[in-house]
């Protein structure tokens, strides 16, 4: 299965009919897809956010989410494979900027395609912000051609989302002092606003032209629901 990074596919919360943003990369931890890196824009600039495997639907052309509790501010451990990400060679050879990942049917990485060719698994030497590649990209075998489609239904044999063992209300690692650093610097624009909706933070609700202080997005950040927050606030 091939995932198009040039797509940039959007990512879209059924449950509230909205799009939260595009997708920007895929994230491999040794070598099994995990999540979708993504970014959304705001008033208060660009935030990146994921979306964990396991809770996407990936069609022709958009990833979608059961609702916005499915994607996460919060960081996975990996290596994000980003589209135009520049691979090069040991010797400092640049071999040309990422397009497409390539994944198994069950979620392994099995290459990368640059604008140049396609690179097999066992070519990529590391990855971290760039790729370090043995050597220049090979052509497709048969196998390859065969499995790959220009756009692709990922995991179409699924018909209904797969929920995740984790809940999504449990709390995350956070100590206060970097909450309250959060909040001052990424979320300060939401302080006094209005909640449009009501909303649902660890299963407690806040109603509708709540106004919205340092208290409640601290809820949404320990409770991964910061997106919901920012979705239901006034502009």
């Amino acid at each position: 299965m091939l995932i198009n990074l040039l797509e940039k596919y959007p990512v879209i919360a059924i449950e509230e009919a909205h799009m939260l943003g595009q997708v920007k990369g895929a994230i491999v931890q040794n070598n099994a897809l995990v999540a979708l890196s993504c970014t959304m824009e705001n008033e208060s600039g660009i935030h990146q956010f994921q979306v964990p495997i396991s809770r996407i639907i990936m069609g022709s052309n958009a990833v979608m989410i059961q609702n916005t509790a499915a994607a996460h501010f919060l960081t996975t451990n990996g290596q994000t494979i980003e589209n135009k990400m520049c691979v090069f060679t040991p010797m400092g050879d640049l071999v040309g900027n990422v397009t497409a990942v390539h994944i198994s049917r069950d979620r392994i990485l099995k290459g990368i395609h640059t604008e140049s060719g396609y690179l097999k698994i066992e070519e990529i030497k590391n990855i971290g912000n760039v790729i370090i590649a043995d050597s220049s990209p090979s052509p497709l075998s048969k196998e390859d051609i065969d499995e790959q489609k220009p756009i692709i239904k990922m995991y179409e044999e699924i018909a209904e989302f797969v929920v995740d063992p984790t809940p999504v209300d449990e709390p995350s690692i956070c100590d206060q002092e970097e909450t309250y650093d959060i909040i001052q610097t990424k979320y300060k624009y939401l302080l006094g606003k209005k909640l449009i909706n009501t909303v649902t933070i660890a299963e407690q609700d806040y109603q509708e032209n709540s106004i919205i202080s340092a208290e409640l997005i601290e809820s949404s950040l320990k409770y991964n629901s910061i997106l919901t927050l920012i979705m239901n606030t006034e502009d």
